[in-house]
């Protein structure tokens, strides 16, 4: 048996977290400050120092746990904790000092308040009202429940199947009904992804009451589907299952799709499967000991209206047998590790050198920012495991260079505000007595699971060589030999690698110390942003390779905002600038309607500008402008300065848009651009109420910035689009930018149509857009003299004598 079973029926026989531990106040405490605090905590006694203060005050202490370096003590407080804290710091600091500066936490269980008291240099403390940690809540008991409802599908009974006894459910299926699934389902919804920005976790915890579990499956299931049979049906699913007669495999599924497996007999604990659901919509499964199995990332639109919960047995295979002993099934909110974002914004506000630090990868868990990276017919469970504080990657040998590990498929390095001293550092924690090859590489462009980095891309690698040292490799774009560089003096890899960016450079730091500095890389640039590759390496193909990987960390230094003025410098004629919509002015633009051609109806186009307002009813809801003409001519002038696309929109009349390019003003705008930004509201799912900009030239060259509803508050409905012969930029004024390259319809000697058209949020969702100006020019170089501005003339208006008069200017400055 797996559980020590409760035979009280008074203990029992209430829906009670009490009556899941032992009969001491305490004990049901020990694992909710376990998972809180983020230390094992074990019960302490009343020779606490702080325990004869806290009785003096009044407060009544009943009870006490020891967690690691801090201390939690159950008492009563006589007054309102948010009125009193005051009156009560100065005796509170007595009992704190007793403790001799360690975390002390005051729980207040009547008012379901605590009280932290922390260390605060040099010698006093910082006091607060905190929330304290949830205590489980009992969903299923082991025991017949009106709140839950038995199902069968595919010939199976579950009254002929299913009996009750030791407080736990035991259910049997087959082997005479095929496929048959027989079980309870939740007669309500009762899980529910934590809130946005709530920092929590949701916990399920399914506990087993023996090891008769071979076809067991736990199924969220969406409340328009709940009782229906679990397969296909299901948004998220746990089974332990045999496949073709071998062992009992633990798996996780997301709708039909498996995300990770393992050997029942390879859990440390396998008296109860847990599964994490956290506010972004990453699901963790691990055993009762905390290893991590699976994992995977929910849909944004999945899990809206909260899930029904099914538990049944199901046979792996046509006439085989199915069994579940079900003790108990409870949800609980815990806390979440705190971390920015990687694509947080830093504060418009914010001066040069502030720190913007998030953790990418921690080996809790490979989420939400990394998904694995695995070899061609290599399983990632294969591989990899993820204990003892690390990712662990083991590859045997004839797999090319053993890239085994951890990739972003989204960038997750975006260098905003990277001017002048900025600088980002990409912190590698590893272990230095597991690891004997490691790969990083920066990738500009979209890369798939097992796919090589690109030949834009930034590799760096350290490995140990055969005759004892460290080998250096790096090299920007994808070549198969890196020039290296040896260090025969280090025996050891290091404990942590940093890769330092700076604008057009990068640093290689080992521990510490300067492997090599200023590795030239131009993509280095404000606006960029990179995707990640970590994993394990060979010196030469066709090695074993390990890779012992604990933490990544990224650290943004920002520097000073960059400008985004246009105009020549005083001095010099005004740049040439084509007015091609402003109040009272319209010209050479007509109307489109990609979605539908019933949608021309809900587009207005006059001189008041574009204005689409769509009902929910047409796809997309793509409608709008195209100019007739083209108006954007990448020409010669494109080797000394890019032309800028300015538009200005309302924002309180704008849902979403797309701004492309087109070779033709017949292109089939849903498909065939040069060119496409995005900037869409999003209106459903977790993501609700979020912008996302998108830069789009193909399936490789695409980028998207997710925005908060606070970024884009700031927006004053101004969008520049600066191209170049090698680059675009997307600048939302005050806000952010984006810079990419990789766009091959935009060069020299091409001309493209604009079109503005609106965006919807969801398919068939609505989506409304006002478009009031749109002019097109040439940006004013950095550094610009009478000759450049000159040069930058549209060629019908170049004047060669006053060029040929400066050039001789210049040559006479210059002399012989």
């Amino acid at each position: 048996m797996f559980l020590t079973v409760c035979k009280s029926a008074i203990l029992c026989g209430t829906l009670s977290a009490q009556a899941l531990w032992a009969n001491t106040p305490e004990q049901p405490w020990v694992q909710a400050f376990s998972d809180d605090l983020g230390v094992a905590c074990q019960p302490g006694t009343a020779a606490l120092p702080a325990w004869d203060k806290l009785e003096r005050l009044g407060m009544a202490p009943e009870w006490a746990l020891i967690c690691g370096d801090k201390r939690v003590v159950s008492v009563t407080l006589a007054a309102d904790p948010a009125q009193s804290l005051s009156r009560l710091q100065r005796p509170l600091l007595a009992a704190f000092l007793a403790e001799r500066g360690v975390s002390l936490f005051l729980l207040d269980q009547s008012r379901g308040t605590m009280i932290s008291l922390t260390p605060q240099p040099p010698a006093g403390m910082a006091m607060a009202l905190v929330a304290p940690p949830e205590l489980p809540q009992v969903l299923f008991m082991g025991q017949p429940d009106p709140a839950w409802l038995p199902y069968a599908h595919r010939g199976g009974d579950f009254d002929a199947g299913a009996s009750y006894s030791d407080q736990s459910l035991h259910l049997r299926v087959g082997p005479d009904n095929g496929t048959a699934t027989a079980g309870l389902t939740s007669v309500a919804p009762v899980v529910w992804l934590p809130e946005p920005d709530s920092g929590l976790i949701r916990r399920l915890t399914f506990t087993l009451a023996s090891d008769q579990a071979d076809g067991a499956q736990f199924t969220l299931m969406a409340p328009e589907v709940a009782g229906q049979e679990d397969w296909p049906a299901h948004d998220l699913m746990i089974r332990i299952s045999s496949e073709n007669g071998g062992p009992p495999l633990v798996a996780l599924y997301l709708d039909e799709g498996r995300k990770g497996q393992v050997p029942l007999e390879g859990l440390e604990d396998p008296s109860s499967l847990v599964l994490d659901l956290d506010e972004k919509g990453l699901a963790v499964l691990r055993d009762a000991s905390g290893l991590w199995l699976a994992e995977t990332m929910l849909p944004p639109e999945m899990g809206l209206q909260g899930w029904h919960l099914q538990a049944s047995a199901r046979p792996g295979t046509h006439q085989g047998k199915a069994a579940m002993d079900l003790a108990m099934i409870t949800s609980q909110s815990l806390r979440a590790p705190v971390s920015n974002p990687p694509t947080a914004l830093p504060a418009a506000f914010a001066p040069p050198g502030t720190a913007l630090q998030t953790t990418l990868f921690d080996a809790s868990r490979i989420g939400p920012w990394m998904e694995p990276f695995t070899i061609r017919n290599l399983p990632f469970a294969e591989s990899a495991s993820l204990a003892d504080g690390m990712l662990a990657i083991s590859v045997g040998e004839s797999r090319n260079h053993a890239n085994a590990g951890l990739f972003s498929p989204e960038p997750l390095i975006w260098l905003d505000r990277f001017t002048d001293t900025a600088n980002t550092r990409l912190r590698i924690e590893i272990d230095p007595d597991f690891t004997s090859g490691l790969r990083v590489a920066l990738i500009p462009d979209k890369v798939l699971d097992g796919g090589d980095p690109g030949n834009g891309s930034y590799v760096v690698t350290l490995v140990k060589t055969a005759e004892g040292g460290l080998q250096l490799g790096r090299l920007p774009g994808n070549a198969t030999d890196l020039p290296t560089l040896e260090f025969a003096d280090m025996a050891d890899m290091p404990k942590v690698l940093e890769l330092v960016l700076r604008p057009g450079m990068i640093d290689v730091i080992a521990d510490g110390a300067a492997l090599e500095t200023g590795l030239a890389w131009p993509t280095l640039r404000d606006g960029r942003a990179l995707r990640l590759i970590v994993t394990s390496h060979t010196a030469k193909p066709n090695l074993p390779a390990t890779l012992g990987l604990r933490r990544i960390d990224l650290i943004r230094e920002i520097g000073p905002v960059l400008s985004d003025q246009d105009q020549a410098p005083s001095g010099f004629a005004p740049l040439d600038r084509q007015v091609l919509m402003a109040p009272g002015r319209l010209a050479g633009w007509t109307v489109v309607t990609p979605a539908s051609p019933e949608m021309a109806k809900e587009v207005s186009l006059d001189g008041n500008g574009l204005t689409v307002k769509t009902s929910a009813r047409f796809d997309t809801a793509a409608a709008g402008a195209i100019t007739t003409d083209p108006v954007v001519i990448l020409d010669d002038r494109l080797d000394l300065a890019g032309q800028r696309i300015a538009l200005r929109f309302d924002p309180a009349s704008t849902s979403g848009l797309h701004v492309q390019l087109a070779d033709s003003a017949k292109a089939d705008l849903n498909k065939d651009q040069s060119l496409l930004v995005a900037l869409i509201k999003q209106d459903e799912g977790r993501n609700a109420g979020t912008w996302q900009l998108q830069l789009y030239g193909g399936y490789y060259a695409n980028w998207t910035r997710p925005l908060t509803a606070a970024d884009m508050a700031l927006w004053d409905g101004k969008l520049f689009i600066d191209v170049t012969d090698t680059t675009v930029r997307v600048t939302l004024p005050g806000i952010t930018a984006l810079e990419a390259q990789g766009f091959s319809s935009l060069r020299r000697g091409t001309r493209h149509h604009l079109s503005v058209l609106s965006f919807a949020g969801h398919r068939y969702g609505p989506a409304q857009l006002r478009l009031t100006d749109v002019t097109i020019g040439t940006v004013a170089p950095p550094l610009m003299d009478l000759g450049t501005r000159l040069l930058l003339e549209p060629n019908e208006s170049f004047d060669a004598d006053a060029y040929l008069d400066w050039l001789a200017t210049q040559m006479t400055k210059d002399g012989p």
